[in-house]
């Protein structure tokens, strides 16, 4: 074993912000953490500060074989295990195995092993119970009845931390649970008072509930200004476009989809903001997913990622909630063309005939070497109000006037109820995509 002067340099690096190094120098200690009580808080310690480190779970159960009933050890461990797990956002698939799975079950047995007395002290039982809360909240929802058990015992030890219903409120939130979100947010509140992670998922909760005077009174504490709108709703103006990101399968029509139907994947989708938690959804979506066009979505306050568009720094944040879906029809199409712009030319005469409320929005096109074939896929966003039989008319009228464009769209036939016209359309779907194989503009089917 090395010096403890060389162990506490490994510790002041990483304090100075050098925590690479830090890690670096704490190399040689790495194979007897699970044997001696001051290398385990150091690692615990420096997987903190570097929650990215990518040994944390190999040398967090060296640590955990060695001090499983030591609360001194397991709970700052825990916790940073759990900064760890944060790392992935929230909204994407738990892991089978991981960090925060590690830290629940060495909080589970570090908690059973202890006194009666210990058990009920806020620094120990209270916080083994609280980090094994968050735990199972990260581990997924088939964990949350154990959260939830876990949270009330550890508010059951000690009502008044603040910060302890704070967690309550985020497993509440991203299970759709706002009213008792909202209830544990104002609970942490009073304890607390305006912290701005606080007021975030008070907002989120109030504006998910319809109580936008709530929701306007926390985002004035966060220095953002707004009104309420005729539908008692909060509305800040003049909020730029954002990016939600939400989880899609394939669709069962046409072969654009290069993934398996069952997989699950995110797509991008802008919004227009009503408030910073609140908004339209502005673009389609190109496979099946719970939001497309005209809905109004609640999004969590804190980004997945950030994307440079245009020279901008978009933040991309995860969905959370549909408030309201929209009433639009969104009609899915392929086509081929045989110049540019021919489908663009029918879009807006499609808009100038159908009063400009009908965009028609390409998310796939593709050519082939030569130039001279372009596959698209795409959405037509048909308002509720809009007549389907004036479409259909002004649609096949625009087709006829342009034979180097090929257009099919059944579910415009299957609305009006066209069963013949329907099947139709479904054929030359797939005879659009059989000569976009012959033009390499698609995989052969035995090669998918």
């Amino acid at each position: 074993m090395q010096s403890g002067g060389e162990l506490e340099a490994a510790l002041e690096a990483a304090r100075a912000g050098e925590v690479a190094q830090g890690f670096r120098l704490f190399a040689p200690f790495l194979g007897d953490v699970g044997k001696s009580r001051a290398l385990a808080l150091a690692f615990a310690e420096l997987l903190s500060l570097d929650p990215s480190y990518e040994d944390a779970l190999l040398v967090g159960e060296r640590v955990v074989g060695g001090f499983d009933t030591d609360p001194e050890v397991v709970i700052p461990l825990a916790a940073a295990l759990l900064r760890v797990a944060e790392l992935r956002p929230a909204d994407e698939p738990p892991f089978d195995k991981g960090p925060a799975h590690l830290a629940a079950g060495a909080c589970q047995r570090c908690f059973e092993a202890l006194s009666s007395s210990q058990r009920m002290a806020p620094e120990v039982g209270g916080y083994l119970q609280l980090n094994l809360a968050d735990a199972l909240r990260m581990m997924g929802p088939d964990h949350d009845e154990d959260a939830l058990k876990a949270y009330q015992l550890a508010l059951t030890i000690d009502a008044s931390r603040g910060s302890w219903w704070f967690h309550l409120g985020l497993l509440h939130k991203w299970r759709g649970r706002f009213r008792e979100g909202l209830e544990a947010n104002q609970k942490a509140y009073a304890r607390l008072g305006a912290q701005r992670p606080l007021l975030w998922n008070l907002a989120i909760c109030a504006t998910a509930l319809g109580e936008g005077k709530l929701a306007l009174e926390a985002w004035e504490k966060l220095g953002i200004r707004g009104e309420l709108s005729a539908a008692g709703m909060p509305y800040v103006p003049d909020i730029p476009p954002m990016l939600i990101r939400v989880a899609t399968l394939g669709e069962q029509t046409g072969q654009s989809d290069p993934l398996p139907a069952t997989a699950v994947t995110f797509e991008l989708l802008w919004v227009q903001p009503l408030s910073p938690c609140h908004g339209v959804v502005q673009s389609p979506t190109a496979r099946k997913a719970s939001v497309d066009y005209g809905d109004v979505v609640l999004w969590d306050g804190a980004p997945a990622r950030i994307n440079r568009v245009a020279e901008r720094d978009v933040p991309v944040f995860p969905l959370l909630y549909i408030l309201r879906q929209g009433d639009e029809r969104r009609l899915r199409f392929v086509g081929m063309q045989k110049q540019r712009g021919a489908v663009q030319a029918l879009a807006s005469e499609l808009e100038q005939a159908l009063g400009g409320d009908t965009p028609l929005v390409i998310f796939d096109e593709r050519s082939n070497p030569a130039g001279d074939a372009h596959l698209f896929y795409g959405k037509l966003i048909v308002p509720a109000t809009r007549e389907l039989g004036a479409l259909r008319k002004a649609l096949e009228a625009g087709l006829r006037t342009r034979p180097g464009l090929t257009l099919s769209m059944p579910q415009l036939y299957e609305l009006l109820g066209d069963t013949q016209a329907a099947g139709k359309a479904h054929q030359a779907w797939g005879g659009i995509e059989r000569v976009a194989e012959k033009q390499g503009l698609l995989p052969s089917r035995s090669a998918r």
